[in-house]
């Protein structure tokens, strides 16, 4: 597989506002949520359609609410002006309504997904949200010493694991990062796999993308965090 990039999709639609537009009725809204999926689909790269297509429904659509989705929002008339894209949502919510069609967008790039690819996805993810990651100490970690407890961490319950049909998940570092920089990771805290790569990607300058049974994590910058960034060191560690 392609190393994947970081998603330029602020760029597939209108530009965004910090504020809710005063939009005009515009005929030329999309009218129903298959015709936004549609729309949207036809604008996006194949990098951008392998990113959706290579990560959790829920993270994508998570991940696409901002910035991305404020374009959305604002060029398909979501803030209460483009009435029938809205009663197809069910919705009268602009934010909820994108949110719809982004899941939407995933079922169908997940339609085009080869059945044996889409098993093997679905094995793996799974396998992200059973496995649990403790983040205790890594505060004060380099990036090489995060990289390698968090794949101890995967190692040691792959081993008790019976769901083991797709291969032990792999870590596999892309791009040019230095390991001898430090890392910024606010919380201790055990929580899934999944939930760990949303929030310690976008702060260490990385994107996820999966390749089962390898999660592919390429890096962007080569040091974002050339020293210790002690200001986000949790405030519940316990000390000694």
């Amino acid at each position: 597989m392609k190393a994947p990039v970081l998603l330029a999709l602020g760029l597939a639609v209108g530009a965004a506002t910090a504020a809710e537009p005063d939009q005009t009725i515009n005929e030329d809204w999309p009218k129903s949520v298959d015709e936004a999926v549609q729309r949207l689909r036809n604008r996006l790269s194949p990098e951008d359609l392998e990113w959706i297509r290579r990560n959790p429904k829920d993270v994508v659509t998570s991940q696409l609410h901002l910035p991305y989705g404020t374009g959305v929002r604002n060029d398909f008339g979501l803030w209460g002006k483009n009435k029938p894209l809205l009663a197809s949502c069910r919705t009268s919510h602009a934010e909820e309504c994108s949110s719809i069609i982004f899941s939407a967008m995933w079922d169908k790039v997940r339609a085009e997904t080869d059945p044996l690819l889409a098993e093997n996805l679905d094995c793996h993810f799974s396998a992200l949200t059973r496995t649990k990651i403790d983040t205790t100490g890594w505060y004060r970690m380099r990036l090489g010493e995060m990289l390698t407890d968090l794949q101890r961490q995967i190692d040691q319950q792959a081993d008790t694991s019976n769901h083991s049909s797709c291969g032990a998940l792999k870590i596999d570092v892309l791009g040019s990062p230095d390991l001898q920089c430090f890392v910024r990771v606010e919380y201790e805290d055990t929580g899934t796999l999944e939930h760990l790569f949303q929030w310690v990607s976008f702060r260490n300058a990385f994107s996820v993308t999966h390749d089962p049974p390898y999660a592919n994590l390429t890096f962007t910058q080569e040091c974002p965090w050339p020293e210790q960034p002690k200001h986000f060191a949790p405030q519940n560690r316990k000390e000694g």
